[in-house]
């Protein structure tokens, strides 16, 4: 009975050139390639799915109020308007 197989899934992929030379210039110590690319992957894969929940996420639904946790209050009464203390002048009519 061999291990157990920690990755199922094989892909191939191809890349720019020079972008093997790139990762292996940025490779901790006893770092695989292959560990930096399914970490890069993976990282890339947490951002995006990110965006898109945050892009679907409803808003959120308010609970209704009771009407005891309403409070009403009376509209606000507008002053009367001023009387203005100039007396009126009539045009003079004409007498027929």
């Amino acid at each position: 009975m061999g291990r157990k197989k920690l990755f199922s899934e094989d892909i191939l992929g191809r890349f720019p050139e020079g972008t093997v030379d790139r990762i292996s210039a940025v490779l901790a110590e006893d770092e695989e390639r292959t560990a930096f690319i399914r970490k890069a992957v993976e990282s890339e894969l947490q951002r995006r799915e990110a965006i898109i929940a945050a892009a679907r996420k409803p808003e959120p639904v308010k609970a209704p109020m009771s009407k005891k946790a309403v409070i009403r209050k009376a509209p606000a009464k507008k002053a009367p308007p001023k009387k203005s203390t100039a007396k009126k002048v009539r045009a003079p009519t004409k007498d027929r």
